[in-house]
């Protein structure tokens, strides 16, 4: 009875035969959402950009889950579904265990997605709009009108392609280094490898939040450190049976 509760989805719709799933926990990061964008410390225009914020980060993770989904059924691969939950996109396809060429592919789909809206709307900025390519404080990016809707589609989508190829799991890149490494170790060591590499990232970036006291980092290495730990267990379970 819990486990469903927990596994609660809602479907939205279906796009080339996927089915595209909420999570009951995004539900509550909409409502804080909402509870955050309409503040009563926030003036109207901060309060519009933090909503248009938020949609360009739901829709930067849909397109990159939609990257891997129609990616894996291109190369014969079935997606299951896409499910965007509090902490993220999941686009969950069959087992790829003895597959790591179409891993690697598949799991390259999703960042070369975000890849291309960041280019695309790099073109805009610096030749159509001419806008200036700068940085500034997050409160200014998220709450004010100083960059435009297509310069912050180009800046999140190269944060996520940036992000998702840091070779730690749950991130793109700790799938893609042990597909790399399957072909010519095969799944047990590389999988082994892999974890090991993704907990030591996970160890760096805890270290770099206590350092420079950033708890969302720390945070961050935790979630790095228990699904690399995850993925040797799994891998360890499955070659007992």
């Amino acid at each position: 009875m819990l486990q469903k509760i927990l596994n609660k989805t809602i479907t939205l719709c279906q796009i080339k035969g996927i089915d595209f799933k909420i999570h009951w926990s995004f539900i509550i990061v909409i409502i804080l959402v909402l509870f955050v964008g309409s503040d009563q410390y926030l003036n109207k225009g901060g309060s519009r950009q933090f909503f248009i914020t938020f949609i360009i980060l739901f829709f930067s993770v849909f397109i990159h889950e939609l990257g891997h989904a129609i990616t894996a059924k291109y190369l014969g691969v079935k997606p299951k579904d896409i499910i965007i939950s509090a902490l993220g996109g999941l686009a969950r396809i069959e087992s790829l265990k003895d597959k790591p060429e179409k891993e690697v592919l598949i799991s390259s789909a999703g960042p070369i997605m975000n890849l291309i809206l960041f280019l695309s709307s790099l073109f805009y900025v610096l030749v159509i709009s001419k806008e200036n390519i700068q940085i500034s404080e997050l409160n200014t990016f998220i709450y004010t009108e100083y960059f435009s809707i297509v310069y912050k589609i180009g800046f999140i989508n190269l944060l996520f392609f940036i992000l998702n190829l840091i070779p730690a799991f749950p991130m793109d890149g700790g799938r893609i280094l042990r597909a790399l490494l399957s072909i010519r170790l095969g799944n047990h060591k590389a999988t082994k490898i892999a974890s090991i590499i993704g907990r030591l990232v996970a160890l760096f970036f805890f270290v770099v939040g206590a350092i420079y006291r950033i708890p969302g980092l720390i945070a961050v290495s935790a979630l790095v450190y228990i699904m690399a730990a995850r993925e040797a267990i799994i891998d360890l379970n499955d070659t007992a049976q």
